[in-house]
């Protein structure tokens, strides 16, 4: 969906934005943390159907592009919402890679910047998401495992 000159300024950015594969969004809550999306066209043609939310946590190698890509033709015919965060290495400053796969790493809590994420997510499209899938490879693997 490209942006058209008609368009409102909100429907130019929504279109370069928030469809098809999006560009990485700073968490709110904590800005150290990121996200991408993959939100089907159908969020916005058809604003009243619902959609579902599946989260891919990347591996220790933060390939997050890969999850959401890996995942983006599942989400457009099934009229689902990709999200793949970004726990880089070092948010303290001090190089750790591990502390996402413990869900507690010092005063940050993962499973919370996580739900922050999914929250934002949904405000972005104008939905909510109660519940939704969780997908994790290797250290994304021990996310889910712990999250869950």
């Amino acid at each position: 969906m490209l942006p058209r000159l008609q368009d409102s300024p909100q429907e130019r950015a929504r279109a370069l934005y928030l469809t098809g594969e999006t560009t990485i969004i700073a968490c709110r809550q904590d800005p150290r943390f990121s996200f991408m999306l993959y939100i089907p066209e159908s969020a916005w043609r058809e604003p009243e159907r619902a959609l579902d939310l599946l989260v891919s946590v990347h591996g220790t190698m933060r390939l997050q592009s890969l999850y959401r890509d890996s995942f983006s033709g599942f989400g457009r015919f099934n009229n689902c919402v990709i999200l793949a965060p970004l726990f880089p290495v070092g948010v303290r400053g001090d190089m750790e890679a591990g502390g996402y796969k413990y869900m507690v790493e010092h005063e940050i809590r993962y499973d919370e910047v996580l739900l922050a994420m999914v929250a934002q997510a949904g405000e972005l499209i104008n939905r909510s998401f109660e519940k939704f899938m969780l997908f994790g490879f290797s250290g994304g693997g021990h996310f889910t495992h712990r999250f869950l």
